[in-house]
């Protein structure tokens, strides 16, 4: 009986650290909490900038609070790379951009101090220089 006891008190123990470890990890990778929303929109041709049309305010939260983009298709296929940056309605850049590849994942970028509290707009170009343009979908997150 003794030793029944004791194995029922190392696998209480042993879940109990298993479920501590699940929590930590899903605090601790607070993006997942960020709402996302849907994008489409063209990316114009010979690096030409395209735009989502509705903006999104971003909060009065640090730079440091990354927002992401997710691509999901592009006009140019599965692989293809796109550079993305927020810009706020004066079309200044409130972000560095990021190249994200389509079907690659989340792709995350801080902010500039100038973003905070202003509306922001998803926007994009094509990383070539070509002559033809391409429709972008996906989704994208920004800390409000």
């Amino acid at each position: 009986m003794n030793v029944e006891k004791k194995k029922s008190r190392v696998t209480v123990a042993v879940l109990m650290v298993f479920i501590m470890a699940c929590v930590a990890l899903t605090v601790s990778s607070s993006n997942v909490f960020a709402k996302s929303r849907p994008f489409f929109f063209r990316v114009s041709y010979n690096q030409e900038n395209g735009q989502e049309a509705d903006g999104w305010r971003r909060g009065n939260v640090p730079a440091s609070n990354r927002w992401s983009v997710l691509l999901t298709r592009s006009g140019e296929g599965k692989g293809s790379l796109t550079d993305f940056w927020l810009e706020a309605e004066d079309a200044i850049n409130v972000s560095p951009y990021i190249r994200v590849r389509c079907g690659g994942g989340w792709y995350s970028q801080t902010a500039y101090k100038s973003a905070k509290g202003r509306k922001v707009y998803l926007t994009a170009e094509d990383n070539n220089d070509k002559p033809a343009g391409y429709n972008v979908r996906g989704r994208w997150k920004v800390r409000e």
